[in-house]
């Protein structure tokens, strides 16, 4: 909500909002409950969900909406590293833990769904830059900002908000290799806090917690 609404007070038109991992719609209808009542400029949303399930839902929840100043578009995959396909680890039907990343006894079943990097997307549709690159992917979440290394080397990302969980572990990565990409790219990193963005100066190991 504290990103959501720092990014809404832009002084820029449109403002473009990326929600990769959009599930069935919760973080979007937060930023769409806010356009409503507070945003006077033109906002561009696009909802990235790759399981057929969830992705029928958000569908149904973006359509409630008629926003005269909104333009949302919901596409059928899941961003990542590379252009192609993968196995999506299903937990169950519109579960917020369906993920990329193979955890033990984690699933019941597996989707073969389409992947795409956010540079391709991006290029492909005329998106010249990104106002807020939301990732909750479940782990896979590195991949997804690896996916969009020219962008962000362009500095047409203004902010990356992404999860950072145990499922890293499952994936490989650390936040260590976080640092050292934004840090490289002339970033700064935070955390979100009840109290706004801690930023910080260097990588700590303790940080990994």
């Amino acid at each position: 909500l504290l990103i959501q609404k720092s990014i809404l007070g832009l002084d820029e038109n449109p403002i473009v909002v990326v929600d990769c991992g959009a599930n069935k719609g919760q973080w979007s209808e937060s930023l769409l409950h806010q356009i409503e009542t507070e945003s006077t400029r033109q906002v561009d949303l696009y909802c990235f969900e790759p399981s057929s399930y969830t992705c029928e839902q958000l569908r149904r929840v973006i359509d409630t909406y008629s926003i005269q100043c909104l333009r949302s578009t919901v596409v059928q995959v899941a961003l990542s590293s590379s252009n192609g396909s993968a196995d999506l680890k299903i937990v169950h039907d519109g579960a917020g833990t369906n993920s990329l990343v193979s955890v033990p006894n984690g699933f019941e079943k597996e989707e073969l769904i389409e992947t795409m990097t956010i540079d391709s997307y991006a290029e492909e549709n005329t998106v010249d830059q990104i106002h807020l690159f939301k990732i909750d992917a479940e782990g896979h979440d590195f991949e997804v900002i690896l996916g969009a290394r020219h962008l962000i080397a362009a500095k047409k990302v203004k902010v990356v908000q992404f999860e950072y969980n145990w499922r890293w572990i499952y994936a490989n990565h650390t936040l260590l290799e976080v640092f050292n990409f934004f840090s490289a790219m002339e970033y700064k990193l935070g955390k979100v806090t009840p109290k706004g963005v801690q930023y910080y100066q260097a990588y700590d190991v303790t940080l990994e917690s």
